[in-house]
């Protein structure tokens, strides 16, 4: 299957910009999802780089294990320094509860990301090689994927070389 975009203002296939080659990019409020077809996420990885563009607004956010319309959890991604990354509660690919303290990660450089989800259904979050967050219980919602750039103030994020493997 294909991404699914809201919005081709705010969400694009970026060919020039990528890490190396293509990247998804998300400026402003657009968000893209995909079906993965994975029915459970426990013992899952999902690693991807991300760059998140400097600006007023520094964040992007990737969601995960959520259904076609966007509940279930996401890992936001900030590098604003009174922020923090870390995992929360969606009920749309637009809405969501606030996110638990784990710091901030800088701007404008690509970093690696992780996302482990154990048998337990706990996920951990690391960026980097750091971890942001761990022990989060995910609710499996179905198998979707999306990100999202926030919303019409954020400074935008590119998301490349999205990958889930098995633990």
């Amino acid at each position: 299957s294909s991404w699914t975009i809201s919005d081709a203002a705010d969400v694009r296939i970026d060919a020039s910009n990528g890490n190396p080659g293509n990247c998804i990019e998300t400026d402003g409020s657009g968000y893209a999802y995909i079906d993965t077809g994975i029915t459970n996420w426990n013992n899952k990885k999902i690693s991807f780089d991300v760059y998140i563009k400097s600006g007023t607004v520094q964040l992007g956010n990737f969601f995960f294990a959520c259904n076609s319309s966007g509940s279930g959890q996401h890992a936001r991604l900030e590098a604003r320094a009174t922020n923090s990354s870390g995992f929360s509660s969606t009920t749309s690919w637009t809405v969501w509860a606030d996110e638990a303290t784990g710091g901030n990660t800088g701007a404008d450089s690509w970093r690696p990301v992780e996302i482990e989800i154990n048998g337990s259904g706990q996920a951990s979050l690391k960026i980097s090689g750091a971890t942001f967050q761990s022990g989060y219980s995910i609710t499996n919602n179905g198998g979707y994927v999306g990100v999202h750039g926030d919303s019409s103030v954020v400074s935008g994020c590119r998301f490349d070389n999205i990958v889930i493997t098995n633990l």
